[in-house]
C-alpha cells in the first residue's frame, strides 16, 4: 500500500521523493460517508429543485411549465422590453427543448 512521490522542478531535474501511504481504512470509511452525505444532499436539492418548477403540483414536469418559468427567468435577466424576452422567442425555444430531450408529443414526465 502506498507509493512514493517524485517531485520534478522546471528543468526535469529532481526537487523532491516521498513516500505516499495509502488512505487508513478509517480515512476510507470517512470518505465514503462524506461520499453518501454528498449524493444525499444532491438528490434532495434536485428534489427541491423539481418541486420548484412543478407549479400546478401534480408531480410532473409540464411543457408549459417550462415555458412559463423560462419566461420569467428571460424578463427578470434581460428586463421586461428585451428583445430577448421575447415571450414568444422563449416559448417556442423552451417549446423545442421539452420536445427535444423530454418527450416529443409534449406530454407531461
Amino acid at each position: 500500500r502506498g507509493g512514493w512521490l517524485l517531485c520534478l522542478d522546471e528543468t526535469q531535474r529532481v526537487k523532491c521523493v516521498t513516500r505516499q501511504t495509502a488512505p487508513s481504512r478509517e480515512q476510507l470509511t470517512e470518505r465514503q460517508e462524506e461520499r453518501r452525505q454528498a449524493a444525499a444532499r444532491l438528490d434532495e436539492l434536485i428534489r427541491e429543485l423539481f418541486r420548484l418548477q412543478d407549479l400546478n403540483k401534480n408531480d410532473l414536469l409540464e411543457e408549459q411549465e417550462l415555458i412559463k418559468l423560462n419566461q420569467k427567468i428571460a424578463m427578470l435577466h434581460y428586463g421586461k422590453g428585451s428583445k430577448d424576452a421575447d415571450r414568444d422567442k422563449v416559448e417556442e425555444k423552451y417549446r423545442n427543448h421539452f420536445r427535444e430531450h423530454l418527450d416529443a408529443e409534449g406530454r407531461p414526465v
